[in-house]
């Protein structure tokens, strides 16, 4: 993870620093929010997995416990017809950006993420491995992040 988000003394405000490329912006690169989303279903997947075998529940991954939640999104991406270029619209609040929000990005990584649990959990099952989350197998792989966030 090269992104990290730094304070602005001058200004009071946070910007984010790719220590690989040295390169600085204000605003929230993709990476970063893709990679706290990801710190954060890491976290989640664990709570759960606790729970379960606390509760002496199953602790697998599959249709015996709920595989991570799906992120809220109400954001759509829409092709403008006027300029060919893609914006963003809110369903719930009717707002149209061109940038592309947070959730709608958080959204992708768990896309990804969850077609990617699929695929090891598939391929662990085709090679007569283990199937179920923890120490047997690899939980999700840490998405690469070149941002971060500093004070």
């Amino acid at each position: 993870n090269p992104w990290d988000q730094r304070l602005d003394d001058a200004s009071g405000q946070y910007y984010y620093f790719n220590e690989e490329s040295e390169e600085s912006v204000w605003e929230e690169p993709p990476e970063f929010t893709a990679h706290a989303a990801w710190e954060v279903s890491v976290q989640e997947n664990a709570d759960r997995r606790e729970a379960a075998k606390n509760a002496g529940g199953p602790t697998s991954v599959g249709e015996d416990i709920v595989d991570d939640p799906e992120p809220h999104n109400p954001w759509d991406q829409r092709l403008d017809d006027a300029s060919g270029q893609y914006y963003y619209f809110n369903e719930e609040s009717e707002e149209s950006v061109w940038e592309e929000p947070p959730e709608f990005t958080a959204h992708a990584a768990w896309e990804v993420s969850v077609q990617e649990n699929a695929d090891r959990r598939e391929a662990a099952k085709n090679a007569g491995g283990p199937t179920s989350v923890g120490e047997d197998i690899v939980d999700d792989p840490e998405p690469h992040n070149p941002w971060d966030q500093r004070l």
